[in-house]
């Protein structure tokens, strides 16, 4: 049974380490520390795990200064809810990239919050794919729009889906 469960731990400790997102434990009390940061946070933000250990504000200080609001929300951990939120965390290098965090509140026996275990994902190239996306169709429909001929577009049961503004002259 011991053996089984050495393999098991070791099993699980290869998984954590070794994924790509982020897991932490944050301790409120009896002090502000991180208790665990997993290694793949040395290939997303530049700072080592040691270095969260030694600096349990390190956390907050990647964020970036106009998603401050958003880290106050994530901070908002009452009732036991979890919450998930998106915002940008400055890397060691000082790129910006965009993270997605889920972060879940562990209270003691009389209620307190005591930590939060959390994860982080890296989702920059699905923003980055979002704001190009976005910027093309703005550029299209700008195209489409501003045509001095008029543009429509119907379904074959009859129904306009689509017409610009010279359509409507």
């Amino acid at each position: 049974a011991e053996d089984a469960l050495l393999e098991r731990e070791e099993r699980y400790r290869n998984l954590v380490e070794n994924i790509n997102d982020v897991i932490y434990w944050y301790e409120f009390l009896p002090d502000l520390r991180f208790a665990y940061v997993s290694p793949s946070v040395t290939r997303m933000t530049g700072y080592t795990p040691d270095e969260y250990y030694g600096d349990p504000q390190l956390g907050e200080k990647l964020i970036h200064p106009e998603d401050q609001s958003e880290m106050n929300r994530i901070y908002d951990l009452n009732k036991g809810q979890v919450t998930q939120s998106t915002l940008r965390w400055v890397r060691k290098d000082g790129r910006n990239i965009w993270i997605e965090q889920t972060n879940t509140p562990i209270y003691d026996d009389s209620g307190n919050l005591i930590a939060v275990e959390g994860l982080a994902r890296d989702i920059t190239s699905r923003k980055e794919a979002q704001d190009a996306l976005k910027k093309s169709e703005d550029l299209f429909r700008a195209i489409v729009e501003d045509q001095t001929e008029f543009l429509v577009r119907w379904k074959p049961d009859g129904v306009r889906t689509f017409a610009n503004d010279s359509y409507c002259q």
